[in-house]
């Protein structure tokens, strides 16, 4: 076992944009997670609170190796798609177990 460098992607959207997201990333990125491809998570519905409105709402979430240059393709790929003026992306720095196996 080995932990390898990588960057959590966190998406908040409408669930009836989540799959234009994820076909947006597949174009520079193959969601790899060691000998697997196409790794992502989607959460079931919930809501969004912001001003005076609710919306539902998903959460997905896959991880990339640690490449600034693939983060940035990531990242505007995602916006590109993304149906709010502010989407709501966040990236954090993790480690992540790798079996090998």
């Amino acid at each position: 076992m080995k932990l390898v460098h990588s960057y959590l992607i966190q998406v908040i959207v409408i669930p009836s944009k989540s799959q234009e997201i994820i076909e947006a990333v597949k174009k520079v990125s193959d969601f790899k997670y060691g000998k697997y491809s196409w790794v992502y998570w989607q959460s079931e519905a919930g809501t969004e609170h912001f001003d005076d409105e609710q919306n539902p709402t998903v959460k997905l979430e896959f991880s990339i190796y640690k490449s600034y240059e693939l983060l940035t393709e990531v990242l505007e790929s995602i916006i590109s798609v993304h149906p709010w003026r502010e989407p709501v992306i966040r990236v954090t720095e993790v480690q992540e177990t790798r079996t090998g196996k």
